[in-house]
């Protein structure tokens, strides 16, 4: 009996088992980053771009301009390099692209043996080829940015896992070999990857570039790279680690003129980019000892000051058939792009189990998808982001003004692409007279030093599930600005009686700070007072918020500099003001006011009934004597009902023997 009973058990429990099985094998299996082949990712970018043509194009730089290939690479199905190497490189935005658009340039394995740079280029691509028509952030930044990403550089070296590019029998490390602080003309651009960098930089305007690396401490790293640019040469401090190196280091001074705008993006993108293995990113200069950088020259210096600094060479290589001398003659347009070297990972190439999971993009808990490149695909976003500030409406103030509510207007506001705010209002102007008037002048933070997902976006940050997106001084600001305003105040009289459209915006001023402003009051030859302002800034991310006269123009592209930024215009109309929209405002005040009249009197007098001390022991003594007075006026009327009933009864007996 009881051995038929264990089979029976026995039975039931390979039956729940084989039922769980099925379920789980027929259950969708989350899909998890891996590492990707030269191969793979370079058809993957193909297949994006036929895919999503209105947004993506996808070309190859050796082609385009006309640079030879580094060697040969493994191609499709193959582990024999057969196939000739090319850097492909996606250009995102929305067709046709604005030439006067924000620009970024994101890239990834310069150095080939560090994979997950490439990982997360390509990984961005697709990020914002599928989430363009379903995330309205994501929808904004390809409509209003040009983002050239390039996963792999350095083709032949990622496709070896190989540090450096092989020139011609010579180990060259891209990175280096740009034309600053060299004192050899033929020790710059010997790699191709150098030189199509150098060739997307000429053919650009790009104001924030970013470069991943790994193998060091987990870092954003920003200019000065140069040991040239050391506070008096303070070097050579033989007591700290990185003398052992070699390297000469830095012990005092790595500002740049764009220190303060440098560091605060580096911190957001910190910030935003979470932590991931107990690693957060640090941020300093990549002179700074702290950040344990190996190269005291990189090509950040050179994306950022090549512009305008002194320390430049026209190159001269050897290699590749030479390169001419001209395409390392630099204007003071194209290179003034801040400029960061991430340091991803301790590890060259970290375990795939580490990488994440594309439904980590929001989160933070590894158990939740976050890994190396969800947290790089948030330093990235924000990057793009902040390439360009922008403002934007909250809620539609709608078409026309309710003027049977006395022409009240509510409107809601945010800020992103930006920071700080210095100042921030509503612009109105009457079409039809050209008046202007605005509202009060607020100031705080934007979207991002704000509380997350309340800017209209939600979907995106809904997820984070604990990231600190919140900065030190920002806590008591708003996420958001608003603003009440009765439209007929401002009004004119003649304009109310026949009525006009008028036109809103939102108006912004954001990161003024970051330019380094000075201010002089100066004579003018009219005996006058005159501020002249100058700026210290150098980049196009500066300037473009401060300067209105910075304009500067190549091939066609630009960066025009403001002080404002503004919203789109809503078109409202105010419709004439007549009798009966007059009479409706009128009926409706008198009504809240006889409602005031009629309830709230009563209504404090019951307050003050239930709730004075003095009120309540009166209603107490009422209701003892309600409840005493009941029983008594209960018991005598039943003592007289029972009277009335016998006198009753001996009247009707005294009848009957009378009758």
């Amino acid at each position: 009996m009881g051995r038929g009973r264990m089979s029976i058990a026995g039975l039931l429990l390979l039956i729940i088992v084989f039922l769980f099985a099925e379920w789980t094998s027929g259950a969708p299996s989350r899909e998890r980053y891996r590492y990707l082949s030269y191969a793979e990712i370079n058809g993957g970018m193909k297949f994006l771009a036929a895919r999503y043509s209105d947004i993506i194009r996808v070309y190859s730089a050796n082609k385009e301009h006309n640079i030879p290939s580094p060697g040969l690479c493994r191609g499709d199905h193959t582990q024999k390099q057969t196939v000739p190497c090319e850097v492909q490189i996606a250009e995102l935005g929305v067709r046709p692209i604005d030439r006067s658009r924000a620009q970024v340039i994101i890239i990834g394995s310069i150095h080939g043996d560090e994979r997950l740079g490439a990982q997360i280029a390509f990984h961005l691509i697709k990020l914002l080829a599928v989430k363009y028509k379903q995330d309205p952030w994501i929808q904004r930044l390809l409509s209003t940015r040009r983002i050239v990403v390039v996963p792999m550089p350095n083709p032949s070296g990622y496709d070896r896992s190989m540090r450096y590019e092989e020139v011609e029998g010579e180990l060259v490390d891209p990175n280096t070999d740009f034309p600053i602080d060299q004192s050899n003309p033929s020790n710059c651009m010997k790699s191709t990857t150098a030189r199509i960098i150098n060739e997307l930089f000429q053919s650009s305007l790009f104001r924030i570039a970013v470069i991943f690396h790994s193998k060091k401490t987990p870092s954003i790293g920003y200019s000065w790279g140069s040991e040239g640019r050391c506070t008096e040469h303070a070097m050579n401090a033989t007591d700290h680690p990185s003398w052992a190196s070699g390297r000469s280091i830095c012990t005092a001074g790595y500002d740049t003129p764009d220190e303060l705008a440098m560091r605060l993006l580096a911190q957001h993108m910190s910030t935003f980019a979470g932590d991931f293995g107990g690693d957060s990113y640090k941020v300093g200069s990549l002179n700074d000892p702290e950040l344990d950088s190996s190269f005291p020259t990189t090509m950040v210096d050179w994306a950022y000051a090549g512009s305008f600094t002194d320390n430049m060479t026209n190159c001269k290589p050897s290699t590749h058939g030479g390169y001419p001398l001209e395409y390392t003659t630099y204007n003071d347009v194209s290179n003034r792009c801040v400029s960061y070297s991430v340091e991803t990972s301790r590890e060259s190439s970290p375990a795939e189990k580490d990488l994440g999971e594309p439904r980590g993009l929001y989160a933070r808990k590894e158990s939740n998808g976050n890994g190396h490149i969800p947290r790089n695909l948030r330093l990235a976003l924000m990057a793009i982001d902040v390439a360009n500030p922008y403002i934007f409406f909250l809620n539609s103030p709608g078409a026309k003004v309710d003027l049977t509510r006395g022409g009240v207007l509510r409107l809601k506001w945010s800020i992103g692409g930006a920071f700080e705010v210095a100042e921030t209002f509503i612009e109105f102007e009457i079409e039809s007279t050209k008046e202007k008037f605005t509202t009060k002048v607020q100031s705080g933070g934007s979207m991002w030093a704000q509380n997350y997902g309340r800017d209209g976006y939600e979907k995106r940050f809904d997820v984070i599930q604990g990231i600190n997106l919140m900065f030190s001084g920002s806590s008591s600001t708003k996420w958001a600005y608003s603003e009440t305003i009765r439209i007929l105040k401002y009004i004119p009289l003649e304009v109310q009686k026949t009525g006009s459209d008028m036109l809103v915006r939102a108006v912004a001023k954001v990161d003024y700070s970051w330019a380094n402003v000075t201010e002089q009051t100066v004579m003018a030859s009219n005996g006058s007072e005159v501020v002249v302002k100058s700026f210290g800034a150098e980049s196009h991310l500066a300037r473009s918020r401060a300067d209105p006269h910075w304009l500067k123009r190549s091939l066609g592209y630009e960066v025009r500099g403001d002080e404002f930024i503004y919203s789109d215009v809503v078109r409202m109309r105010l419709p004439p003001k007549t009798l009966r929209n007059s009479l409706y405002g009128y009926v409706l005040e008198l009504v809240l006011c006889a409602l005031i009249v009629c309830f709230v009197p009563p209504l404090v007098l019951v307050m003050v009934w239930r709730k004075v001390p003095a009120a309540n022991y009166v209603q107490r003594n009422m209701r003892r004597a309600m409840r005493t007075f009941s029983k008594k006026d209960i018991a005598d009327e039943a003592a007289r009902l029972r009277e009335q009933k016998r006198t009753t009864s001996k009247v009707d007996v005294s009848r009957a023997l009378l009758g």
